[in-house]
């Protein structure tokens, strides 16, 4: 069951058009948080938690009812128009003494620091906050192997991280497989591309090699 669920995480979870699309619905509800009272779903301006108890996905994803910015960015989700990668963050894409994983994926539980970050890049290039999206997700947690026991040969019951080299697993994983991105309009990639290089080396510190905008035009793997 790890080893499957370290499989999912790599060519399913964190592929990248899985993570562009996750972050587009997000950026929906961002658009109407900004946009105050002129943008709203069923009624709903998502301000407070419950109203998400309130809308199906398909009064999220209908652009019946919506209009302006929202109504247009719904219907290139219906369109399949998904962003593009610009840059790729990941072992490989930065000097290695310098590739910090846990502060990169930090950054995934900081809205508001990951916002900043987006702002920055959309300013230089001229564009909507809307149209810039930076992705650091967490990696897989293998928190079934503390909470699974097995019955040794001789002695006490022991929890299967005791036995299993989880924390082998999850350092691979950062270390081969983990990637971050950066995300916006297909022609918007040969301008956004170079001037997220330069913030995210200024924001944490590192050198993004230039690979991370050569890795943006290989083909559709699951890698």
């Amino acid at each position: 069951m790890l080893f499957n669920k370290m499989l999912l995480f790599s060519s399913m979870y964190h592929h990248h058009k899985v993570r562009t699309a996750n972050c587009m619905l997000k950026t929906i509800f961002e658009i109407i948080r900004d946009g105050g009272s002129r943008y709203k779903i069923a009624g709903r301006d998502f301000s407070r938690a419950v109203d998400f108890l309130y809308v199906t996905d398909e009064d999220v994803l209908t652009p019946v009812g919506k209009r302006g910015y929202l109504r247009s960015y719904i219907e290139r989700i219906n369109r399949r128009e998904l962003f593009k990668r610009a840059l790729v963050i990941s072992k490989r894409t930065v000097k290695t003494h310098d590739f910090r994983y846990t502060e990169l994926t930090a950054a995934h539980t900081d809205p508001g620091r990951l916002r900043r970050l987006r702002e920055t890049i959309a300013k230089r290039a001229h564009c909507p906050v809307y149209e810039v999206l930076v992705d650091m997700p967490e990696g897989p947690s293998f928190r079934e192997a503390s909470q699974m026991f097995i019955r040794m040969p001789s002695g006490p019951e022991l929890p299967l991280s005791k036995v299993f080299a989880t924390d082998w697993w999850m350092n691979a994983y950062a270390e081969v497989k983990w990637q971050g991105h950066v995300f916006c309009p297909a022609d918007l990639c040969r301008k956004v591309g170079p001037i997220a290089k330069r913030v995210l080396e200024e924001e944490f510190d590192v050198e993004v090699l230039p690979g991370a905008i050569d890795e943006c035009s290989k083909p559709d793997v699951a890698s």
